[in-house]
């Protein structure tokens, strides 16, 4: 067989694979020879002439299975190259056969393993099964079903769900407490991060002198500046057409006035006057005067719209969120005010 050529490593490549005595991290972009620095590296232990590492002692831990088995394919093919150079080495023979036994697969793979090996210390019955992804998720929703049934027993859960799905459902209520818990599960301390996260929304100051409110002011700012970029460019648009100026212009700029209003009073950041100006501009919309016939309506409102149409779900979704965290004074600032000027334009 013959021997294929020697890669050539670059430096950043080399150090990688030599370096030794702590830990390393590796970070490059796909296709960059990651793999095979891995392998290299796991080759360069094994064969170190003044520390070598038996092959079943090294832990290597992939996402997938197929990241595994080729894993493991590739430094056993590696590790045939170093026996073919080196035919007198009955080590390196011997790791061939040491390779078989070494861990290399994914965490879920090596954290059974453990179980199994160690299930009398960790008080686990010696005929445990994993779950399937389907009674996962199955045990997931009966376990939310009954967490919410607890958690209507109290009034700021109800104010909660309610902002979030109007009290049609707590579907979307759910969806966020589940959102929230895989999101905690992915860090280090899980309940100490969700109490540090509680502490912040329990500052007895005013919503403008809170981390959150500055935040949330901060986004209805950049959705009511989106608002009325809208309406400016439908006013614009409605412009070129006789009978749409006469049905629009003047009520999308009116309503683009009250939200350039609402948006001074954002930046200056006093909570209260926000509010007031979120009122002033809901009662003052409108929906565009109508002219006779339907047929030369729709296309120019369509047209009015049209740019509008990508950012609406993206906004709307980004308001919604704003709308729950405001439990005790109506926090989202802009919430109500999209919807109501969204409708009618898209209708």
């Amino acid at each position: 067989m013959p021997e294929q050529p020697k890669i050539q490593f670059t430096p950043a490549q080399a150090a990688a694979i030599k370096a030794r005595g702590g830990s390393l991290l590796v970070s490059a972009a796909a296709g960059s020879g990651k793999t095979r620095v891995l392998v290299e590296r796991v080759v360069g232990l094994i064969t170190d002439p003044e520390h070598p590492a038996d092959a079943d002692t090294l832990l290597i831990m992939t996402f997938t299975n197929a990241a595994a088995a080729k894993l493991r394919a590739d430094i056993t093919a590696r590790l045939a190259q170093e026996v073919r150079a080196h035919p007198g080495n009955t080590n390196l023979r011997r790791q061939q056969l040491l390779l078989q036994r070494a861990s290399i697969g994914t965490v879920d793979a090596f954290c059974l393993h453990f179980v199994q090996q160690h299930f009398a210390m960790l008080d686990v019955p010696p005929d445990f099964t994993t779950a399937e992804e389907a009674d996962l998720a199955r045990i997931e929703q009966e376990t939310l079903a009954a967490t919410l049934e607890t958690a209507y027993q109290d009034a700021d859960f109800r104010a909660f769900a309610d902002l979030y799905d109007r009290g049609r459902t707590d579907s979307t209520a759910g969806d966020a407490v589940l959102d929230l818990y895989h999101f905690t599960r992915a860090l280090p301390h899980p309940a100490a991060s969700l109490a540090a996260f509680a502490e912040m929304w329990q500052q007895e100051a005013p919503p403008q002198q809170t981390e959150w409110g500055r935040e949330l002011l901060g986004i209805a700012l950049a959705r009511a500046q989106g608002v009325k970029a809208l309406l400016d460019s439908g006013a614009a648009i409605a412009a070129r057409d006789e009978k749409a100026d006469a049905a629009y212009t003047a009520v999308m700029l009116d309503d683009a006035a009250r939200v350039e209003n609402l948006c001074y009073h954002l930046k200056q950041g006093d909570w209260d006057k926000c509010l007031s100006a979120l009122e002033l501009a809901l009662s003052g919309w409108r929906a565009g005067g109508a002219h006779q016939g339907r047929q030369g309506r729709k296309p120019v409102r369509r047209r009015c719209v049209r740019a509008a149409r990508p950012r609406k779900k993206s906004s709307l979704k980004a308001c919604a969120g704003m709308h729950c965290s405001a439990r005790l004074r109506n926090l989202p600032l802009t919430a109500a005010a999209l919807r109501r000027w969204w409708q009618p334009l898209c209708g």
